[in-house]
């Protein structure tokens, strides 16, 4: 009757319940990560461009 009671003991399934709340969590850290490049890449070219336009005048 129970063949899965030797293999899914407390510690698969504590196993199994982390790795499904931490992929949001790892989805939501790789979002604020690319969020953070975005913004720092943005940064990076608006500086250039002043720095361009300033020496060019």
């Amino acid at each position: 009757q129970c063949r899965f009671c030797n293999k899914f003991n407390p510690f698969t399934a504590f196993l199994i319940i982390l790795f499904i709340f931490s992929l949001p969590i790892m989805n939501y850290i790789s979002f604020c990560i690319s969020v953070y490049n975005l913004l720092i890449n943005f940064m990076l070219h608006v500086y250039l461009n002043v720095f361009i336009f300033l020496i060019t005048i």
